[in-house]
């Protein structure tokens, strides 16, 4: 799934996101294929690899995929379709949209005799996508770690702009991770 797109919500985060890059992109992908991985594999929010191609752009690898079985229709657990992914949606301050691949889609879909105009095809312009995404405990550190560095940066120290314990994966509870108080009045929402 990351092979094919998913996750890379950076402008410029490669990944081999890059235009020129999908022979690179084609290979990982078909490795994985190769060592027996489901085309169809979903991710904790619905999304397949066909969703990473949507927002990636690479059409030779939507081809392999939709050979190797891979399904057009298949819907995020917000109800989207990687044909809506590929017409584009907003993420953060960006919109994108790879039409080349939601032309690419919608012909590989209509020639299945499938639907393409469906408002599972279409990410609504109101839905910032990655926004979704957020939990309030990762609100919740990025408010206590941002207090913190208000109050403790030393631009001299480097050791203080990378502590150790602000490892973003799983999202530890921050109030076992810094000296803030998040019980404050401040921090309650």
């Amino acid at each position: 799934m990351v092979a094919s797109g998913l996750h890379i919500w950076n402008p410029g985060e490669d990944g081999g996101s890059f235009t020129g890059q999908e022979e690179e992109v084609l290979e990982a992908i078909r490795i994985c294929v190769e060592q027996g991985n489901d085309v169809n594999a979903r991710n904790y929010r619905g999304e397949t690899a066909l969703h990473g191609l949507g927002f990636r752009g690479a059409n030779i690898a939507v081809d392999y995929l939709v050979e190797m079985g891979a399904n057009l229709t298949t819907l995020t657990e917000d109800g989207w379709s990687p044909l809506a992914f590929a017409r584009g949606f907003s993420y953060t301050d960006f919109y994108k949209a790879q039409l080349h691949t939601a032309v690419r889609m919608e012909e590989l879909m209509i020639a299945r005799g499938l639907d393409t105009q469906g408002e599972e095809h279409f990410v609504p312009g109101s839905v910032c996508y990655d926004c979704l995404q957020t939990r309030a405990d990762q609100i919740q550190a990025v408010a206590t770690r941002d207090q913190w560095m208000e109050e403790n940066f030393d631009p001299e120290n480097m050791e203080i702009q990378m502590l150790p314990f602000w490892s973003w994966l799983p999202y530890p509870d921050p109030s076992q991770n810094s000296s803030v108080d998040v019980s404050s009045p401040r921090y309650q929402r």
